[in-house]
């Protein structure tokens, strides 16, 4: 077939040539009409101006022919314009006929086409369309999202929708463009909006359209439309196939806007630029490796394999674009060339792309390329009826990650020492820390660590400058392990910092995280805040000095007086003395009183000097007691002067001075009486060299005492620093402060554990530049407890027998919270204390023979446990128990005191007696039990009327159950809403009933016991009723509707009645009967048209809502045993 030209040769310009497609030879002539303007006679006329507009207008013609699904074959012709008032108002008639353009014969007019919006006409335009093979159903899914602001109902039909859309084109511009875009790649919009014709053809041979242009409906076409826009001849069942694209280039961006996409652009070749008139825009395909290595790499893909391998294999071929892409520009290979050797991050936003692949990640049901992916990607051109051409030559792209770890955190810069060589001497580093970056599934993957040393904090962020080469890191840290929570990079290169050079010079760093990308590109993230780092040539102040002061306040004892009195002699080796000592009234503190004979100027038995002062017992204190005494024995002698020593301590384990007595006697030795007196010092703030403990609380006011600090400072010291180590434990900082030339430099210290505890201080200097003096020790204090060691709860002592019954012992148990406290001390005493063994048990120390303490008139020996959590008891667990050796009839009396670390003791325990004893032997004839009948248990007993009474309603009539839910009725009600069990009623006139103002108790007039109201509830013997009290009422819960899992537990609701509280007014006031009983409510009702008093048992226990009780009255004889037992019928609580 030859190609067709322009009638009477017209400019190239105006010209167009065959296009041959593989469905069959179609031929198309497209021919270009202007208006006035050409010169010479224009041989095809356009038609003028429409609304007076004399500037010409311009309209494109095409054709295209296919054939159906039927097997005809169609004829589609296609105009469109930039102005869109020529779309709206023009009128094409056309004409055809026969042959080609020089054939004989007419043309006849075969139709009138101009845009229309009557539902018929674009009913047929829709039916033709679908007749060439358009998809009406994919046509209303793209109207539907074009024209989304028209909001188009979706009950709508296809007609309305564009009928909407047609009658909003006249009035709105953008919709105009719209419709004008989608007619060029949509034959059934163009044939409905009045810019397509579709007409069947014979097959095979050729037909040619006269397209002529009128401004309105005319009447006689040929008259009047007579300026011909285009003549177009096609062959029927003939195709032309649009050349292929050029290849896709790559023009992907690097910055994180990049991140998982690609852009794409493409050169049309001039071969596809001649066709421009018959293509739509572009499809692009991403192909996989595996398929392409199937399918397409020894043979290209064809027209349409690209469609049909897309909707045979979608997981392996997709068409990327959902609509037709329209590039802005048409561009060469060079162009292509030029772009993508210049792309650089810093212009890659003004270079174009045509498409971008996301691979549609954003949208429901869209999924992210992985890193690193690779597709091939092809391009095909469209023409005007969506069909594909030839697919231009792959090309390979990676889908590269874009996004850059986050900057590093946490980042802290150290100065380290360490040696550079093993031969070298140590030397200051910088050591840089920093937080490990996120490694959740969500975060972009960190490899590694660049660490920058700066010299000033913005440098980072200064931008570069061309003649300088970029910064290069001081360190690379691979990421490593992913357990790792910190990282760490010493800056040892050669052009490290060093000193002295670098002496007191800061310096920055930052670090920034990178990422190893599959497209071979290193990610960076931000600078991380810079953080300065100093190197300082060491030379910290020297060595301070300071003094500790405590608080001193232990007891002391004064010698009072002491007294010969004139007795008999019992024993005339035995010397006896009565050792009284005294305790100020504030003095509450003080605990014991301990009393030696002096060594000095006595005698022992044998005549000779004491090698030491001999112990003559200890006398505790009773619990606000005055005095405290003791009577001990010496030995006789001849001497005329005998010495007693005595000291106290308190709970708080502070012990006074010894105080001495000296007894001076005229030869005759009788009995003395030695008084002391222990007083009570408020102490003062002392250096530690002159008290060897502090005492944390006042005794008089239970204040806390701090210990006090003054310290003084070593040349170039500008700081200090005060440190605490608490039973040899940690240091802690507990104070710091600077240096005040004008002033002294004091601390105080008041952070005491519960506890008392050994505490040793600590004394540190820093100069200006915070470089550390040495750390010298302050002392250590003994320093008693803010609590004073818990008093132990001694159980009663049980008995034990030995394994084979011939050993006894005593179980001893006792509960204390083991925190405070480092041992027990146990108290025993016998009617001879001295004579106890020295081991009573394994759990016990040995004790001395003369340790005797007097602790409230009686003696105990004493005896010690070991550590608490070492060798006895548990550290945390407060129950403690020992077993003692007894002997069997010796009467014991046990106590036990807790002893902390410092010697505080608690209080002593209460005494509890002991004595084995054997057991009597059981008679061997059996001893008679008397029987005793159980107790009547009822739900329905009679009920007579009680003495004086009415009788009252039985347990078990439901309707008139004595047990109710009362409402108040006055002001005076304490309780409001409760329930109440009826004991008894009298008739009684309402008036005779009041609320005494006075004390708000319910009161009748006149005297009146109120026993002789009482009924009864129980009827054993219908001839001797008895009354309901004394009783005790209980109850239980039911499982009902709304508490179907009730436990059912008795619950005791009030106490044991025996009698009812009242009082009886004296007059001259009137005389009345006081009901003031807390557990009795009295209620005025109408039985029968009469008033009756009725006198109810409070339920003292509260009631839930909507659940129900059932009561249980149990009434006790005089002697205390359960005589009855009735149940009363459910009641529900409203």
């Amino acid at each position: 077939m030859n190609p067709a030209t322009c009638i009477d040769s017209p400019p190239p310009s105006l010209c167009s040539r065959v296009l041959i497609w593989t469905a069959g030879a179609v031929l198309v002539l497209l021919a270009l009409g202007r208006s006035a303007g050409a010169a010479g006679v224009d041989p095809l006329p356009f038609a003028p101006a429409l609304s007076g507009d004399s500037s010409g207008q311009m309209a494109t013609t095409a054709g295209l022919s296919l054939r159906g699904a039927d097997g005809r074959s169609w004829a589609y012709l296609t105009w469109s314009s930039d102005a869109p008032e020529f779309l709206r108002r023009a009128v094409v008639a056309v004409y055809r006929k026969e042959g080609g353009q020089d054939a004989p014969g007419n043309y006849s007019l075969v139709s009138l086409v101009s845009r229309s919006e009557e539902i018929p006409v674009i009913h047929a335009a829709l039916q033709k369309a679908q007749s060439i093979g358009q998809d009406l159903a994919l046509l209303d899914t793209v109207i539907q999202g074009a024209f989304a602001e028209l909001a188009p109902a979706p009950s709508m039909s296809l007609e309305q929708k564009l009928q909407l859309i047609l009658h909003s084109a006249g009035t709105r511009i953008e919709v105009a463009h719209t419709l004008q875009f989608l007619a060029r790649s949509q034959p059934s919009i163009a044939a409905a909006a009045g810019q397509a014709f579709i007409a069947d053809v014979p097959t095979g041979v050729p037909t040619t359209f006269e397209l002529r242009v009128c401004d309105h409906i005319p009447r006689d076409a040929a008259v009047e439309c007579t300026a011909v826009m285009a003549r177009i001849t096609v062959i029927g069942g003939g195709a032309t196939i649009l050349p292929a694209p050029g290849r896709p280039a790559d023009v992907s961006w690097k910055s994180p806007r990049g991140d998982l996409n690609v852009r794409l652009i493409w050169s049309s070749p001039d071969a596809l630029r001649a066709e421009s008139l018959l293509q739509a825009g572009f499809n692009v395909y991403r192909v996989t490796l595996d398929y392409y290595a199937r399918a397409f790499a020894t043979r290209a893909p064809g027209p349409g394999d690209l469609a049909r391998a897309s909707a045979s294999a979608p997981a392996a071929v997709k068409r990327v674009n959902r609509q037709a892409i329209y590039p802005d520009s048409q561009l060469n290979d060079r162009e292509v060339e030029d772009i993508v050797r210049g792309l650089s991050l810093a212009n890659e936003e003004q270079a174009p792309f045509f498409v971008i692949d996301d691979n549609d990640r954003f949208d429901a049901g869209g999924k992210k390329f992985t890193d690193g992916e690779q597709f091939w990607y092809y391009v095909v051109a469209r023409d005007l009826l969506g069909r594909e051409g030839i697919p231009s030559a792959p090309t390979l792209i990676t889908l590269c990650g874009r996004r850059a770890p986050v900057p590093p955190a946490s980042l802290r810069v150290e100065v380290i020492n360490k040696s550079p060589a093993p031969s070298q001497p140590t030397d200051q580093f910088f050591q840089i820390r920093w937080g490990r970056n996120p490694t959740n599934s969500a975060a972009v993957p960190t490899d590694g660590y660049y660490v920058y040393r700066w010299n000033a904090p913005d440098e980072p962020t200064r931008p570069p400058r061309p003649d300088t080469p970029p910064v290069q890191p001081v360190k690379i840290v691979p990421a490593g392990a992913r357990d790792a929570l910190f990282y760490t990079a010493i800056d040892d290169n050669d052009q490290r910092p060093r000193l002295p050079d670098a002496d007191q010079k800061t310096y920055w760093y930052t670090v920034r995280a990178y990422r190893q990308s599959p497209c071979r590109d290193v990610l960076l993230s931000g600078h991380s805040a810079p953080v300065p780092g100093v190197l300082r040539q060491f030379d910290g102040p020297g060595r301070g000095s300071g003094e500790l002061l405590v608080f001193c306040a232990k007891p002391r004892v004064q010698f009072i007086a002491a007294t010969e009195q004139t007795v008999a002699i019992r024993n005339p080796r035995v010397q006896e003395l009565d050792l009284i000592c005294d305790r100020e009234a504030p003095d509450q503190s003080t605990a014991w009183v301990d009393y030696y004979l002096a060594a000095q100027d006595t005698p022992d038995e044998t005549g000779a000097n004491l090698s030491r002062d001999r112990f003559l017992g200890r006398a505790w204190f009773s619990v606000g007691a005055s005095s405290t005494a003791l009577q001990a024995r010496i030995p006789r002698s001849g001497a005329k002067r005998v010495r007693i020593r005595c000291r106290a301590g308190n709970y708080q384990g502070e012990v006074s001075d010894v105080t001495d007595a000296l007894l001076i006697s005229q030869g005759t030795w009788s009995k003395f009486q030695v008084r002391f007196k222990s007083l009570y010092v408020p102490g003062a703030q002392v250096p530690l060299a002159e008290c060897d403990h502090h005492s944390t609380r006042r005794p008089d006011t239970g204040r806390t005492q701090p210990i006090g600090f003054v310290l003084s400072y070593p040349p170039h010291g500008r700081e200090h620093r005060l440190y605490a180590s608490i039973d040899g434990g940690p240091l802690n900082l507990i104070a710091r402060g600077t240096n005040v030339p004008s002033a002294g430099v004091t601390e105080q210290f008041s952070g005491f554990p519960a506890n008392s505890a050994n505490i040793c201080f600590y004394y540190q200097n820093l100069d200006s530049q915070g470089q550390k003096g040495p750390l010298i020790l302050l002392g250590c204090v003994q320093a008693s407890g803010l609590q004073a060691p818990p008093t132990p709860q001694l159980s009663k002592p049980k008995a034990i027998v030995g394994p084979h019954g011939g050993t006894t012992f005593a179980q001893l148990d006792w509960f204390c919270p083991p925190q405070t406290v480092q041992r027990f001390r146990v108290y025993v005493s016998t009617a001879n204390p001295s004579s106890l063994p020295a081991s009573l048990s394994s759990s016990l120390y040995a004790s001395d023979a003369d340790r005797i303490d007097l602790i409230e008139g009686r003696s105990y020996r004493v005896y010690e446990t070991g550590r608490v959590g070492a060798n006895f008891g548990s550290a945390t667990d407060p129950r403690f128990s020992l077993v003692a050796d007894v002997s069997p009839g010796v009467a014991y009396t046990f106590r036990v005191q807790a002893v902390d670390s410092i010697g505080a003791v608690s209080r002593v325990s209460d005494a509890f007696d002991f004595q084995w004893s054997t057991k009597a032997p059981l008679p061997d004839a059996p001893i008679a039990w008397p029987a005793r009948a159980l107790p009547v248990v009822s739900a329905s007993l009679p009920t007579p009327p009680p003495p004086g009474g009415r009788a009252l309603p039985s347990l078990a009539d439901a309707a008139t159950a004595p047990v109710s839910f009362l409402t108040p009725e006055c002001w005076s009600d304490p309780s409001g809403l409760h329930v109440g069990l009826l004991i008894g009623e009298i008739a009684l006139p309402r008036s005779a009933f009041a609320i005494d103002l006075n004390t708000g108790a319910p009161s009748i007039n006149g005297p009146v016991d109120p026993m002789d109201l009482v009924g009864t509830l129980f009827s054993e013997d219908p001839v001797h009723p008895r009354s309901t009290l004394p009783c005790v009422v209980y109850r239980y819960q039911e499982s009902s509707t709304s508490f179907p899992d009730a436990s059912g537990d008795v619950v005791q609701v009030s106490p044991l009645m025996q009698a009812i509280a009242y009082r009886i007014t004296a007059p001259p006031n009137p005389v009345k009967t006081l009901f003031l009983d807390p557990f009795v409510d009295l209620r005025v009702v109408d039985v029968g048209g009469a008033s009756v008093l009725r006198l109810y048992l409070r339920d003292t226990q509260p009631v839930v809502q909507e659940a129900s009780y059932r009561y249980v009255v149990v009434r006790f004889t005089r002697a205390g045993e359960i005589e009855a037992v009735a149940h009363t019928p459910s009641l529900k609580i409203p």
